[in-house]
């Protein structure tokens, strides 16, 4: 995650097999989720951004967990994880701090 004048950008990097049409998810407890853009695939991973504001960035800090779902492949069901979102604030202090 890297902090932006209007909120922060999450990166996700996923398998090169991904089903980019399908797209890819994120969402911070029970949030709506959000959709990510794939920017780029090589044959390690495909990295998508998902552009935060300030009002879903404060909501990803104040949640427990985010979940992440994208399609591996377009016959096949999606693949979800759980991540934590426990120290996301004093991690982005902590990056805020050391840019300064």
């Amino acid at each position: 995650m890297v902090l932006s004048a209007k909120g922060a950008v999450v990166q996700f990097l996923v398998p090169p097999t991904v089903h980019i049409a399908s797209g890819l998810f994120a969402s911070s407890d029970r949030a709506d989720p959000l959709q990510a853009t794939f920017i780029r695939c090589s044959p390690q991973a495909c990295e998508a951004v998902l552009e935060l504001d300030r009002q879903e960035l404060d909501a990803w800090k104040r949640g427990n967990t985010a979940e992440v779902r994208y399609r591996p492949a377009a016959n096949t069901p999606p693949a979800v994880f759980n991540i934590s979102l426990m120290g996301l604030t004093a991690a982005l202090r902590t990056a805020r701090e050391a840019s300064d």
